[in-house]
């Protein structure tokens, strides 16, 4: 199989450019079981959907990890989380998590 050119690189790059801007829909965000339920703003950021928050502190850790990770891997520009009042319990665990990394 021959070498690309440099022309072929650059139009696949911008191919799998595009590919991950459209890709990156909610279904591709929840490819662990344990992410978040969440959608992609218009600025390449992240809104995560309070009404399918877990209630268990442990769990909402859990998933604060794997979604954090998964999204730091797609170089997401930031995360929007809203806890409504409900979900109080979840304010500190989420500053925690955040100042882990």
């Amino acid at each position: 199989m021959p070498f690309a050119s440099r022309e072929e690189i650059v139009e696949n790059h911008s191919e799998e450019m595009e590919k991950k801007d459209n890709d990156y829909g909610l279904e591709n965000l929840l490819l662990s079981s344990n992410c978040l339920s969440c959608e992609v703003d218009p600025y390449d950021g992240i809104i995560v959907d309070p009404s399918c928050l877990p209630t268990d502190v442990n769990s909402f850790i859990d998933s604060l990890h794997d979604s954090l990770a998964l999204w730091k891997s797609q170089e997401r520009k930031g995360v929007w989380l809203k806890l409504p009042t409900e979900n109080a319990n979840l304010v500190f665990p989420a500053i925690e998590v955040y100042y882990e990394r």
